[in-house]
């Protein structure tokens, strides 16, 4: 494959420097998305390890009376935590309540797509004559039309069914198992190099992301094509 690429670029004006450049720049590329997923995988177990520190705080907090739920070591700073469990700083626990509201109220946005000065703006629905069209990123090549399924979380998975396109906010290793059943892919967040490009990328699924508010936009059972070459998505009439 390399080779048939740098022969293509040869052809073209000026190739020999393009194709010095390809090989310079395919060459970091391979280098360094190495360290990039080696990146991923440390810092997965260094956040594994500080969580079960903080669980174990929350463990001994509730079995103190301290926090009402064990959750709510989520909503107090570190330097919080610390004074707490030292007998001090119990005034924090006043802001329990404020800051788990305020998570419950944004856990469903996304940023904006685009800022022009502090106005947020996006260009992802237009009216292509009977149908919604939607722009998002192309991740994975391929057209797909059929149902789709909008999941919220992980523990949703089992209620995809054979040949639906899913929508959901964004995907990790844990979903792999499903992309064999779905026809094709559509998420929020991401683009081309993020968990569910590449995946539908090795399934052979089209694959659209960074599609703003998709899992509020879609409703499952509704009919749509998926266009993962143009990153287009239609919104069928019915």
């Amino acid at each position: 494959m390399e080779k048939e690429i740098l022969g293509k670029i040869r052809k073209i004006k000026r190739g020999w420097l393009k194709a010095r450049m390809f090989k310079t720049v395919m060459g970091f590329a391979q280098t360094y998305l190495m360290f990039r997923e080696n990146q991923r995988y440390y810092l997965d177990h260094i956040l594994y390890r500080q969580r079960r520190v903080y669980m174990e705080f929350a463990r001994r907090f509730l079995e103190k009376g301290i926090i009402a739920k064990q959750e709510d070591i989520f909503f107090l700073s570190k330097d919080e935590i610390f004074a707490l469990a030292k007998g001090e700083g119990k005034e924090a626990l006043t802001k329990i309540p404020e800051r788990r509201k305020e998570f419950v109220d944004w856990k469903g946005e996304l940023p904006p797509k685009f800022l022009k000065g502090v106005v947020e703006f996006d260009d992802t629905v237009k009216m292509v004559e009977n149908s919604a069209q939607l722009t998002g990123t192309s991740a994975s090549p391929g057209v797909a039309t059929g149902p789709v399924r909008v999941v919220d979380s992980i523990e949703q998975l089992s209620e995809i069914r054979e040949g639906e396109i899913l929508v959901t906010s964004n995907t990790d290793p844990g979903w792999t198992a499903v992309f064999s059943k779905i026809a094709g892919l559509i998420t929020e967040t991401g683009g081309i190099l993020s968990h569910g490009a590449v995946v539908s990328r090795e399934y052979g699924i089209p694959a659209v992301t960074a599609v703003k508010g998709a899992t509020k936009i879609f409703i499952t059972g509704q009919r749509i094509t998926l266009d993962g070459n143009e990153g287009l998505i239609y919104i069928r009439e019915g």
